[in-house]
């Protein structure tokens, strides 16, 4: 596959129908396989519907960015700063909350881009770390993020529905020179 078309922009509200959709179907197949379905669409259609996305993308401090492939939008990150983070609150950090890519383009380095990204914008804004929570049953993500030097640094607890679900909490400095 040829990953040189590979682009990655700031969304805008004309996006939100693309967030929507490749959350809504990303989280699905990612979940759907080892959850209660009921659950999984539940979370879903409250979580990733236009209305509470444009909310999120309007928060001070949340940036979403998206990444296209041959003119095709096939994936995004979204990323918190300050308050704006999920968990942790620390000045000195950025969260990832999410990199979703759909799945038929996973493998084509689309999600190494968005990181990519996620590590600039930290870089520039003079950040110590990034830190971001995966679901532990997730092994593909979390080998893709300790390949790219994540490590391990704690847990948290993410509701999917009634059922907690246990998410590692994994972390990267960011030092001067570096580059994922």
């Amino acid at each position: 596959m040829d990953h040189s078309h590979i682009t990655i922009r700031q969304a805008a509200t004309d996006d939100l129908d693309s967030l929507s959709k490749i959350s809504s179907k990303t989280f699905y197949d990612s979940y759907v396989g080892r959850n209660n379905p009921v659950d999984i669409k539940s979370y879903v259609n409250t979580a990733f519907n236009k209305e509470r996305l444009g909310y999120e993308m309007h928060q001070p401090g949340s940036q979403f960015w998206l990444a296209s492939q041959n003119g095709d939008t096939v994936g995004y990150l979204k990323v918190n700063f300050g308050e704006a983070q999920s968990d942790l609150n620390d000045n000195a950090a950025l969260e990832v909350e999410r990199v979703y890519v759909l799945e038929k383009y996973q493998g084509n380095r689309i999600g190494l881009k968005l990181m990519k990204k996620a590590y600039e914008i930290a870089k520039q804004a003079e950040l110590k770390f990034i830190w971001l929570g995966v679901w532990k049953k997730n092994e593909k993500a979390i080998r893709f993020y300790e390949r790219i030097g994540f490590k391990k640094m704690g847990e948290h607890t993410f509701m999917l529905g009634d059922v907690p679900q246990k998410d590692a909490l994994m972390r990267l400095d960011v030092v001067d020179g570096m580059e994922i």
